[in-house]
């Protein structure tokens, strides 16, 4: 029904988005509120009326020396 991001350049598709969690609110028009949260204030909001998802990790973990700085939610 409708989607917003915020702090998300989407004409810069090679920026890599860190990915924190997902939340989930019924509304009281009984739509979904879903929160895809991203590091570095970054988020997409959905509204729609049902919710079917399927996540699937698209890679092996790696060592880094970058560590984010981010904020527990």
């Amino acid at each position: 029904l409708k989607v917003n991001s915020k702090n998300i350049n989407q004409s810069k598709k090679d920026i890599f988005l860190d990915f924190l969690t997902i939340e989930t609110n019924i509304m009281p028009d009984n739509n979904y509120e879903m929160k895809i949260v991203f590091a570095g204030n970054s988020m997409i909001k959905i509204v729609s009326e049902v919710i079917e998802v399927t996540l699937d990790d698209q890679g092996e973990a790696w060592e880094t020396k970058n560590m984010p700085k981010h904020k527990e939610i």
